[in-house]
């Protein structure tokens, strides 16, 4: 839970970026170019965080004990809320979070709007976070041989949607 909190809080921290940006250049600053730059970063985090993943995939299985389970206990060093901040900064659909806030008739009103989006935000992504921890954790779920396709399989999802969603950006 805690990783999605922080994963959460940065995500949350990246939107509300944009909308105050913004909101201070409402018709100055096209908000499209912006987002196309962002789509373009987060694409290329993913496949980083992809390969990442399968290097430790690979790595750990070397790590293991021979009653197949990790010697130390998995060591997540993710850091959830640097990889939600630049996601939180990019995407045509936070655009869709941020319009109500620049059509609110004051800046007070929209950076409530921006708070509370940022709390829902931080809730679903620790309930979505709690909710893998706990499938991860399931008695059959804790081997490593289990652990380590699990990451694989994700690992590799990321480096196809990083390329994809690298490829909407240009």
């Amino acid at each position: 839970m805690a990783h999605g909190i922080r994963w959460g809080v940065g995500h949350s921290a990246g939107v509300i970026g944009v909308g105050l940006l913004a909101l201070v250049l409402r018709g100055a600053l096209s908000i499209d170019v912006v987002s196309a730059w962002g789509e373009r970063f987060v694409g290329v985090m993913l496949c980083g965080i992809g390969i990442w993943g399968l290097r430790t995939a690979f790595a750990d299985q070397a790590e293991t004990h021979s009653d197949g389970y990790y010697p130390h206990g998995r060591r997540h060093k993710h850091p959830a809320f640097a990889v939600g901040t630049v996601h939180g900064l990019a995407g045509s659909s936070h655009l869709l979070g941020i319009v109500p806030a620049l059509a609110l008739p004051t800046n007070t009103e929209a950076a409530a709007y921006l708070l509370v989006f940022g709390l829902g935000t931080i809730a679903a992504m620790a309930t979505f976070s709690t909710f893998i921890g706990w499938f991860a954790s399931r008695p059959g779920a804790r081997r490593a041989r289990v652990q380590s396709g699990l990451m694989s399989t994700f690992s590799m999802l990321a480096i196809i949607v990083g390329g994809v969603w690298f490829c909407q950006g240009i």
